[in-house]
């Protein structure tokens, strides 16, 4: 029969990151969240045709697509913009 001393041995102590730890990342989904719904409102309350023209194309197209494609290459420019930055950064 094992002693409590060689029971322990066999504990593993869980890892304890604090309260410091949940803060500090709770807050970033909580923001995408808000931004994701705001963004949704303002497409879903522009339903109305529009005429877009971007470079040499020009069209008519629901204002929700226009909004959509806009918000989309917004959060892909804004997620690209520092990695670009680091990278030269790092050159």
């Amino acid at each position: 029969m094992p002693t409590e001393q060689a029971e322990c041995a066999y504990r593993v102590a869980p890892v304890n990151e604090g309260p410091q730890a949940e803060r500090r990342n709770s807050w970033r989904p909580w923001v995408l969240g808000i931004a994701v719904l705001l963004l949704l409102i303002v497409i879903l309350q522009n339903a109305q045709e529009v005429r877009v023209d971007f470079l040499f194309v020009n069209t008519t197209t629901p204002l929700i697509f226009a909004l959509a494609i806009a918000g989309l290459l917004g959060a892909v420019i804004g997620w690209l913009a520092p990695h670009v930055r680091r990278g030269r950064a790092e050159r």
